[in-house]
């Protein structure tokens, strides 16, 4: 019953600005867009019965059951954007941010009812498949789009690189 997105987000803002002086590795992990799909109330009034799928969108398309499901999946998404935003004010405003590395990630995507399954792990689809992956900070070129996939397993490698520290043996 307890908000665990806002409630993270916040414990690591306070974190932050408790330890501006010091290193740290901070791993944010939150079920904020996971289901039940529960937003806070100010994000109630978005995305209502928004089907994009309704006038033939792209392919898969979703089921008009489904979008009351990707109406709260969206709010949740929404709502995750405001808290990374919060995150990202707060590195910038105690200069953290000149010196830090930030990865932004999921670990899949979710289905409603595309390829007729709900939900996540029952099938390879891009609407499971594809995830953000987005990195901020030092030596980090703004609005960079780089083509091609990218894998979580990527994610270790290109850190590492980043911070010129030797790769994994494996």
């Amino acid at each position: 019953s307890e908000k665990l997105g806002p409630l993270s987000f916040a414990r690591a803002e306070k974190y932050l600005k408790e330890n501006v002086d010091q290193q740290f590795f901070l791993f944010l992990h939150t079920y904020q867009t996971h289901d039940p799909y529960d937003s806070s109330p100010e994000f109630d009034a978005m995305f209502r019965n928004d089907n994009h799928w309704k006038d033939g969108g792209p392919p898969p398309y979703v089921p008009d059951p489904q979008q009351k499901h990707v109406d709260r999946y969206d709010r949740t998404i929404r709502e995750a954007d405001s808290l990374v935003g919060q995150i990202l004010d707060t590195l910038d405003e105690t200069g953290l941010s000149k010196n830090t590395l930030v990865i932004l990630l999921s670990d899949h995507g979710e289905s409603f009812g595309e390829h007729s399954l709900p939900g996540h792990g029952f099938a390879f689809h891009d609407e499971q498949l594809r995830i953000p992956l987005i990195l901020r900070g030092p030596g980090i070129p703004e609005g960079v789009e780089v083509a091609g996939s990218a894998s979580l397993t990527d994610v270790a490698p290109t850190l590492l690189d980043l911070l010129q520290l030797p790769g994994l043996p494996q």
